[in-house]
């Protein structure tokens, strides 16, 4: 089954996208599972960051 996902901006800006029910409490700093970075370069060339966290366990 695929994960149910949410996002959620920080005040720094990044982006953090967060498997929901996976039964795992994620943590923005310092997350156990891993999250991928990734670089997301905005309209004004800024660049901010997204970074996609990991299930865990499998949703059921």
């Amino acid at each position: 089954m695929n994960p149910t996902w949410e996002s959620l901006k920080l005040d720094t800006g990044e982006v953090h996208i967060l498997p929901l029910r996976d039964g795992f409490r994620h943590e923005p700093d310092d997350c156990p599972c891993g999250p991928v970075t990734q670089p997301v370069h905005a309209e004004d060339g800024s660049i901010g960051w997204m970074l996609t966290h990991q299930p865990l366990i499998e949703e059921t």
